[in-house]
């Protein structure tokens, strides 16, 4: 005999979405966030903090900023002597139309 509480028995995909971790009951859940345009799951890093973008790493403790001209065509974040992540900028008659990480 199953063990469920409530009137209704659980879906098996209800089922899935409840775990216990560590003692403690708790459920899957899927968070997004939606621009107007696409809807963007959000992540975690390895120490389970919410990442609000993947453009900018969570950790870095210095960046530098790179100029052709006046136009700002690259940041370069750094953690310690690491880099972490470079953005580049790309520029369409001075007007800002992309931005790539690496």
């Amino acid at each position: 005999m199953d063990n469920f509480s409530g009137a209704v028995k659980p879906s098996s995909i209800e089922q899935a979405e409840h775990l216990d971790f560590n003692g403690v009951g708790v459920k899957r859940v899927l968070s997004a966030g939606y621009d107007g345009t696409n809807l963007h799951d959000l992540t975690v890093d390895s120490a389970g903090r919410l990442l609000l973008s993947s453009l900018v790493p969570y950790e870095y403790d210095n960046l530098t900023l790179g100029y052709t001209g006046s136009d700002l065509t690259s940041v370069v974040y750094k953690k310690g002597v690491t880099t972490v992540a470079t953005l580049t900028l790309g520029y369409t008659d001075s007007k800002l139309t992309s931005i790539a990480r690496s």
